[in-house]
């Protein structure tokens, strides 16, 4: 029998390519409404911006929802939680939230007081791991309210055919051929806490000279990324793709050799768990990590762990891997992938 719990459900549910957050959030609410009462009420635009008229529509909303009978309240993320003072008085339903680091690190005054408020506000604070639990506490919130709960993935489903006809296709786009040509992959929002320009800057010019880098995603860092790419002369070996879809993403997973997350401690943001690395090893590629926010939990198998900042060992590591012998690449391959379904 379906369990008849009546969750409001309360989302910035952005396209799930937008980013970890939003991949989460989608992917919960269409869980959840599979065997339960899912109310959803998301924003789907990208910017904050949004939320100016997203937070009064949604309070009303939800007044509504309480009205009609709901079993929990469920904030997605810190940010949309804000709502959770203003609602309490209203009702004694529990409020749960699922808190994702960033949200605790927003440097914006009044920003900051509702986002923590909020947070404050719920009976259960669902953190996606040590780190962001630490910050929870450290934001005013009980350690016997919160819970870690780390964040799970759901990779696509490829057929072996399509998988191989994605594969020539990228291989005659990128004039590579994988398997021959050592390749490294990022997928993920272009940001300034991945460090993709201090890698190619200070990284990727110590790399052996038949390495290709391929990068996909968007983000604020992007034409900065092309930027750097263009002064350093390496547009041969440094592939920007831009956005793709799963089927793309699948592939290259699958078709490339390390995956990286060269990230950097960056002023009001964090990296709260890391679902792309996951998804990655999920799918047998191992990732090369700087030691830096929650990586050192989400990547503590299946991969390097590299001290922050050390460049040398980072590319070490990569040259490391790719001069292995097969049996051992097939080792921490599976390494990879046992740690994901296992964990």
């Amino acid at each position: 029998m379906p369990d008849r719990t009546r969750i409001l459900f309360l989302a910035r549910r952005f396209p799930p390519s937008r980013g970890g957050i939003q991949t989460f959030s989608y992917k919960l609410s269409e869980h959840l409404s599979q065997t339960r009462q899912v109310r959803l009420h998301a924003l789907g635009h990208e910017h904050l911006a949004g939320l100016s008229w997203f937070v009064p529509r949604t309070y009303v909303a939800s007044l509504i929802e309480l009205a009609r009978g709901v079993d929990l309240v469920y904030f997605s993320d810190g940010v949309i939680a804000c709502l959770a003072p203003y609602l309490r008085p209203f009702t004694k339903t529990p409020f749960v939230v699922t808190v994702h680091g960033l949200e605790l690190t927003f440097s914006s005054g009044l920003f900051s007081r509702l986002v923590d408020r909020g947070i404050k506000a719920c009976d259960r604070v669902c953190a996606v791991g040590e780190k962001t639990a630490a910050l929870t506490n450290e934001a005013g919130v009980p350690n016997e309210h919160i819970r870690i709960v780390y964040s799970g993935i759901e990779p696509p489903e490829i057929s072996d055919p399509w998988r191989a006809e994605v594969r020539s296709s990228l291989e005659h786009r990128l004039n590579i051929t994988f398997g021959s040509t050592p390749c490294l992959l990022s997928l993920g929002r272009q940001i300034g806490r991945k460090g993709i320009v201090e890698f190619l800057e200070r990284g990727f010019p110590l790399l052996q000279p038949d390495i290709h880098l391929i990068l996909c995603g968007t983000g604020p860092e992007h034409e900065r990324i092309r930027s750097a790419i263009d002064r350093l002369g390496q547009s041969r070996r440094v592939h920007v793709l831009g956005v793709v879809d799963d089927d793309v993403a699948a592939t290259l997973r699958r078709a490339c050799d390390l995956f990286l997350m060269p990230n950097v401690r960056y002023p009001n943001d964090v990296e709260g768990f890391g679902i792309a690395p996951l998804e990655a090893m999920h799918d047998g590629l191992p990732v090369v990590a700087f030691a830096v926010d929650a990586l050192v939990e989400s990547c503590r198998e299946g991969g390097y762990l590299i001290p922050e900042a050390d460049y040398a060992a980072f590319v070490a590591a990569v040259h490391g891997y790719l001069q292995s012998s097969v049996a051992a690449k097939e080792a921490k391959q599976k390494e990879a992938t046992a740690y994901v379904r296992r964990e």
